[in-house]
């Protein structure tokens, strides 16, 4: 049994009307599957014994965010149960073991998605029960991750299209230095900027993202070209990734440890859950799931391509598992939120968060600087937009004043692997890199504002097209008071913006700020 397997299953059950079978899953996977240390197994036996022993960061999630659905958010069940996930989570993140493709470790949209739901809904427990330290702590963690997200996994210099997208997955969270990947299923080894998947979708289903986020927006053609196959009288379908060697041979004899991937109908489903968010009818994409089923209505893991070898044919199932769970749960999820008419299933702590009440650009609350200064390169002028809770430099925030229990003292950064500056692992690069001199890149947006010691509400500034931008990194600062503005790229620009309360300043090398 697969945590997230058990999930989809689950939450579809749950859509239906199903909320004893949703309860009797959350206290089987804390019963029998979850870990001493909090975390879950890859996948384990039906009485909860660990088979595969990889670490997935989405199935440690799942589970919190399962628990959260069905209301299990009593005092007890979050002591023993919820907050020892929680805190795995939060502490061996944002890099996970692997994706939920189960191949390849590092820095995945999916799973960064999953474990950002997973984080939010645990603090909203953490605060139910009266554990603020614990809430902070989550609420901040997750905040963090929600915006490096593009940072660590959206390429702008890959070959696909324009070259600005997200990858399937980056080893190290920097999506343009020219790593690789090894696909794990005899598919290869290619440039990670090379591999895409649709996974990132996944930031909108779990309202982590809003529909029109200029990132996910600006990836879909690219992935579309690559990935997108319309067969005629049946519909559109994905394949998991480029170079996918997960799937029967070019000649239909079984995969043998190498193959060819194939048609994946659940991410039709998943295609079509984002069609909705975005305000499109998203019955062409429930029709395409139903057409894939087999005689007897079950969907399965894949089906053939354009592509099939001879005696089989394109968008029947091939000789992967069927039905697939997985792939039955999206068909349901889907034709609940068609009749909704929203994403069904969608923790609201989540949504409300990220995207009803998400920051926006503010009239007053923007830096303007011209890129020509400094022998910029551009044609055009440019802007930061810096958005944020609280007053900048008053007192601090009621709830948010101190620092949490369990996170960074304020002022002290915290790197894109969790740990503070100082203690990063070895080998590891640092977050803030100067170009040199002279050596102009085309600028984003600053990816990241928050405060520290005034209010950690999410932040987040817009742009219009990131196509063609550099994104880096995000940077939190700060001391009581103060503001601390996050960054993506930092090169031309100096500034200092200020705190008046504590008289102290957070300090940024490249970015000036004003008008607060």
């Amino acid at each position: 049994m697969w945590p997230r397997d058990l999930y989809e299953k689950a939450s579809a059950l749950l859509l239906a009307g199903d909320q004893e079978t949703a309860r009797a899953a959350v206290d089987w996977l804390f019963a029998r599957q979850q870990e001493p240390d909090g975390s879950f197994p890859q996948n384990s036996w039906v009485d909860g014994t660990p088979f595969w022993r990889g670490e997935q960061l989405d199935e440690t999630a799942f589970p919190i965010l399962l628990a959260y659905k069905v209301g299990r958010t009593d005092a007890t069940f979050y002591r023993n149960e919820i907050k020892p996930a929680a805190e795995f989570l939060a502490h061996n993140g944002p890099r996970t073991g692997q994706e939920r493709w189960e191949e390849n470790g590092g820095y995945s949209p999916a799973t960064l998605a999953a474990a950002v739901a997973g984080l939010v809904a645990a603090g909203r427990i953490a605060e139910l029960d009266n554990d603020p330290g614990a809430r902070d702590f989550y609420y901040a963690r997750a905040d963090y991750w929600q915006a490096m997200t593009p940072a660590w996994t959206f390429t702008s210099s890959g070959p696909l299209g324009d070259g600005s997208y997200f990858e399937r997955i980056d080893g190290d969270g920097d999506p343009d230095n020219g790593g690789t990947l090894g696909v794990a299923n005899g598919g290869g080894t290619w440039p990670e900027r090379d591999v895409v998947d649709q996974s990132y979708l996944e930031l909108v289903r779990h309202g982590v993202r809003p529909a029109d986020d200029p990132y996910v927006v600006a990836s879909l053609p690219d992935t579309d070209a690559v990935l997108k196959r319309s067969l005629p009288g049946r519909g559109a379908y994905w394949l998991r990734y480029n170079h996918d060697g997960y799937g029967e041979n070019g000649d239909g004899s079984n995969y043998d440890g190498s193959g060819i991937g194939r048609l994946w109908p659940l991410l039709t489903g998943e295609r079509g859950h984002y069609e909705l968010a975005a305000g499109h009818d998203p019955t062409p994409y429930l029709t395409a799931m139903r057409i894939a089923a087999n005689a007897g209505g079950m969907i399965p893991e894949q089906i053939w391509d354009p592509d099939a070898p001879a005696f089989f044919v394109p968008g029947t199932p091939t000789k992967s598992m069927t039905p697939l769970g997985w792939s039955m749960a999206e068909y349901v999820a889907l034709s609940v939120s068609r009749h909704r008419g929203a994403i069904a299933g969608q923790a609201d702590v989540v949504r409300d968060r990220y995207v009803t009440h998400a920051f926006r650009p503010a009239a007053g609350k923007t830096v303007d600087w011209d890129i020509h200064r400094d022998g910029g390169s551009g044609t055009r002028p440019a802007a930061v937009t810096i958005t944020y809770s609280g007053a900048l430099g008053g007192a601090p925030d009621a709830r948010h004043g101190r620092r949490p229990a369990h996170g960074p003292a304020p002022g002290r950064r915290v790197g894109g692997d969790g740990q503070r500056p100082g203690r990063r692992r070895p080998g590891r690069r640092r977050l803030h890199r100067r170009s040199a001199v002279g050596q102009q890149r085309p600028r984003r947006l600053a990816h990241q504002a928050g405060l520290v010691g005034s209010s950690c509400e999410s932040a987040r500034s817009w742009a219009a097209d990131p196509r063609g931008a550099d994104f880096r990194t995000g940077h939190q600062c700060g001391r009581a008071g103060s503001a601390g503005i996050g960054f993506a790229r930092q090169e031309t620009l100096r500034t200092t913006i200020e705190g008046s309360a504590a008289g102290n300043a957070c300090t940024s090398d490249d970015v000036r700020g004003r008008d607060g």
